[in-house]
């Protein structure tokens, strides 16, 4: 069944051409992912086929009544759901309540004429609850919440209290409560930690609607997309690839035959004009017609075959190489923390925490949202001077910083202002620097405030690595880069002497850039000197075996206070795993209520099915 055809959309802005003419079918069933770099025009179809934005031409149909669930990065979320809350699901809450006051009053009643007065009532209410899909709304509820690492408070509070992080988070959460058949998707694991990136995975994996996406997270494109769409100078190519290293996989294989067949043919067309040059020198008429006409063939071969690989967007594309950083000081000691404890309020974020992070280093910082990884970096960049014990960057250390929000004082200026105003230099200067960072011709003098995320994100980290740091600290730096930004960032990372500190959710970045890991937990760290392998095998083990061996370059607590918490973390182990346990039969007979219920209308059911309901969302808060 096809949920979604977009047929011949062109979109212009400003003489340029974005989209020229762009189809594709989202059928049930299927996950397409829209790739292509930053600028290609992905988030413009998106809000076409939303309706958010108009196609100069072109047509969206969508299947007749479905209803279709939209997340944009980041901007438009308030335009979305404005004053709402994160879910309106006040009017299923308060109905439930309503259905529970009156079970208890009918389980108390003397009168018959009471009882059948509150049974009318009960029915009523139950009728209403049941319009609403209140039952599957409350058992998918905790499923999704406990996904994404949200508590149930977060859909109470409106959008405008919320950060940015978790604005996404529980936006997708309302979004994926709706079940919409079609489900359009701008970049959802931005904001995700690993936990819930993969619970994401695992939930589109087996939803039975059609979804179409924009991400550049290429775990997450391997794991759940099933065809791909590629945009590029306005056009759109299909691929049926099922993952997006099969997609990579088989591109490149065709560019390697494109350029191999570009190659051999150019090769004849040089032999055969020097033939021709010959046979003409001793002005043999036949066979130079003869060769003019083959040289005539072999070059409309070749426009063909240019043609083509423009067509299926085969012609390579420039990697972007970063300059290298002139020269960079390595230091024994790049930063540590002892006895190093952080609250808000009566939160505590870290407790007598201690690690130490050597000159060279390439670490990555990760945990659940929340844990205090950006509060970390803060910390160690002298944002926040507001903690206790003994943490700190070298005095030495001459760092470059990037913030998970890139951002520039003056973003009406051009790129070429900004660089040429940050390091005093003319114009000519400035050109020559940044074509080193891939910004050429004309392209420097396009204004910040027109800049894609990722275009954004290749200029800051031009002016940090313009200031030769022996330390780079950033916080999650791939969000907002394509695929190519991505590489070249890391071709760079893999190049730089110095040393890097990233709090990173990016999977592939993390396993490919990344010497060590430290991850946040219990207060405090836990270090992974194997890199993300290590870490990711270790969480999945039972939790007292994750941090059995830490790394001796990180000291953690005193080894009798140790002993207590791995003890602790033992008995709290095994009372989740009770719970779990507790949870799966409540479920079960559950099930098997609802099947009952919709044989027999009798009141002891409902009654039995509040009352164990309850018992159920007490279990999902234990967690």
């Amino acid at each position: 069944m096809s949920l979604l055809s977009v047929t011949d959309i062109v979109k212009e802005y400003q003489h340029k051409v974005v989209l020229n003419k762009v189809s594709l079918t989202v059928q049930k069933g299927d996950r397409v992912a829209l790739i292509g770099a930053n600028g290609a025009g992905k988030t413009t179809l998106l809000k076409i086929i939303t309706g958010t934005e108009k196609a100069d031409s072109g047509s969206v149909i969508k299947a007749h009544g479905i209803k279709t669930g939209y997340l944009s990065q980041s901007a438009d979320v308030e335009e979305l759901f404005e004053d709402k809350t994160a879910l309106e699901y006040e009017k299923i809450e308060r109905i439930e309540k309503q259905i529970r006051d009156l079970e208890h009053q009918m389980s108390h009643v003397q009168s018959h004429s009471e009882y059948d007065c509150l049974l009318h009532e009960y029915q009523k209410a139950l009728d209403q609850f049941n319009s609403l899909e209140g039952y599957q709304v409350t058992a998918s509820l905790s499923k999704i919440l406990n996904g994404l690492g949200l508590k149930k408070e977060a859909l109470h509070v409106p959008l405008s209290k919320l950060s940015g992080g978790e604005k996404i988070r529980v936006a997708l959460a309302w979004i994926l409560l709706e079940s919409p058949e079609l489900l359009l998707l701008d970049e959802p694991t931005n904001h995700l930690d690993l936990d819930a990136v993969e619970w994401l995975e695992s939930f589109l994996s087996t939803y039975g609607g059609g979804v179409l996406l924009v991400s550049h997270d290429r775990y997450f494109l391997d794991r759940v997309t099933t065809r791909f769409v590629e945009l590029s100078n306005g056009t759109a190519v299909e691929s049926k690839a099922s993952g997006y290293t099969s997609y990579i996989a088989q591109k490149r294989e065709r560019q390697s035959f494109y350029q191999k067949e570009k190659k051999r043919i150019s090769r004849e067309i040089r032999q055969t004009r020097q033939l021709i040059q010959d046979l003409k020198s001793r002005s043999n008429v036949g066979a130079f017609h003869s060769r003019e006409k083959t040289l005539e063939r072999l070059t409309e071969s070749l426009d063909h075959m240019s043609n083509e690989a423009t067509q299926n967007h085969l012609k390579n594309n420039l990697l972007l190489k970063f300059k290298e950083v002139d020269s960079v000081h390595v230091s024994a000691e790049i930063a540590h923390a002892k006895n190093f404890s952080k609250s808000f309020g009566d939160i505590k974020i870290f407790d007598h925490a201690e690690f130490l992070i050597r000159g060279g280093e390439r670490v990555g910082i990760v945990g659940p949202n929340g844990c205090g990884k950006t509060t970390l970096i803060n910390i160690l960049i002298g944002a926040d001077e507001d903690y206790e014990g003994e943490i700190s960057l070298g005095d030495w250390v001459k760092y470059g910083y990037m913030g998970q929000t890139v951002a520039f004082s003056d973003e009406d200026v051009s790129i070429c202002e900004e660089v040429c105003h940050t390091f005093d230099i003319d114009r000519k200067q400035a050109q020559q620097i940044l074509s080193d960072y891939g910004f050429f011709g004309n392209e420097v003098d396009k204004a910040i405030c027109n800049l894609s995320g990722g275009e954004k994100v290749r200029l800051k980290l031009a002016i940090l690595l313009m200031n030769n740091p022996y330390c780079l600290i950033m916080d999650e730096p791939t969000n907002h880069l394509d695929a190519d930004s991505r590489d070249s960032l890391e071709s760079m990372i893999s190049d730089y002497k110095g040393s890097v500190i990233a709090v990173s959710h990016d999977r592939y970045f993390l396993t490919h850039c990344m010497d060590r890991i430290l991850e946040i937990k219990d207060y405090g760290f836990v270090s992974y000197p194997q890199g993300y392998m290590q870490y990711n095998a270790g969480r999945k083990k039972p939790v007292e075996k994750q941090e059995a061996k830490p790394d001796v370059k990180v000291r953690t607590k005193k080894d009798p206070v140790r002993t207590q918490k791995l003890e602790e973390q033992e008995e709290e182990n095994k009372r989740f795993l009770e719970n779990e346990k507790l949870i799966m039969e409540k479920e079960a007979r559950l099930q098997d209520l609802l099947e009952q219920m919709s044989k027999e209308n009798r009141p002891e059911l409902y009654a039995e099915y509040g009352k164990l309901q309850k018992e159920l969302d007490m279990c999902y808060d234990n967690l």
